[in-house]
């Protein structure tokens, strides 16, 4: 038969044990965790430098199409001007003939 002493140590020894392997499970999660929040931090950089380029590239896009819309209605002021100039010439010209 155990003494209450011993049961106590056993009992003391078991919570022990116990407690051990929970620090262990948790120091290992908070390693897992740790190598997320890295990898996280890794790919947070990355973003951000690709954003940059994405942005600069937008900028570039806007002023491109800024300059595409004046000359686009350039155009289209010189075509109305030749479709008015031809109606002229034909308005003048009925059968087709100079």
């Amino acid at each position: 038969m155990k003494t209450p002493q011993e049961k106590q140590m056993e009992f003391i020894l078991e919570n022990l044990a116990d407690v051990a392997a929970r620090q262990a499970r948790s120091e290992r999660q908070i390693h897992a965790l740790q190598a997320i929040v890295k990898t996280g931090m890794k790919m947070l950089v990355g973003l951000t430098a690709a954003q940059k380029k994405t942005d600069a590239a937008v900028r570039e896009l806007a002023v491109s199409h800024k300059e595409l819309a004046v000359s686009h209605k350039k155009t289209e002021e010189a075509l109305r001007e030749l479709a008015a100039s031809q109606k002229r010439w034909f308005d003048r010209n009925p059968n087709g003939k100079a």
